[in-house]
């Protein structure tokens, strides 16, 4: 379980009317994500997709959404907690769409703990090739976002 929610928080690119869709596979779970903020089904395709046992046929979920909250600095709070108040990409401080293409955020990057522990001990050695996922994550020195 540790494995699906660290990986949950690192995977998902938000997107509101994203396609793009992965499954996380762990331990004997498998689980499908969307960029929608979907979690465990897929919006056009209704059959659930949290199995456990992986490969049983046995889903314990439909689906779910993540739900998002804070306190900003005037004690109001805001919450997403429905798969249309999530937006893709990075947004300004007005909260308008920093990116004007979908196809640049609407996207899971897929990384293992192990990919993550490899890269941290090896991203200064001399001829080291990060994954694709890593090379290509966004906040990959991009500081103007």
């Amino acid at each position: 379980m540790k494995g699906i929610i660290t990986g949950l928080g690192v995977l998902l690119s938000i997107c509101a009317t994203a396609q793009v869709s992965d499954y996380i596979e762990t331990n004997a779970l498998k689980a499908k994500i969307t960029t929608l903020g979907r979690l465990f089904s897929f919006p056009t395709y209704t059959a659930p997709s949290f199995e456990a046992p992986k490969n049983s046929g046995k889903n314990t979920f439909y689906f779910s959404n993540l739900w998002i909250g804070g306190e900003d600095a005037f004690s109001q709070i805001h919450l997403c907690a429905n798969q249309n108040d999530f937006q893709y990409g990075p947004l300004s401080d007005t909260t308008a769409l920093v990116s004007t293409s979908a196809a640049s955020w609407d996207k899971i990057w897929k990384v293992t703990t192990n990919d993550i522990s490899y890269h941290i001990a090896n991203y200064m050695t001399i001829g080291y090739v990060p994954s694709a996922a890593i090379a290509n994550w966004p906040g990959n020195g991009q500081t103007a976002l």
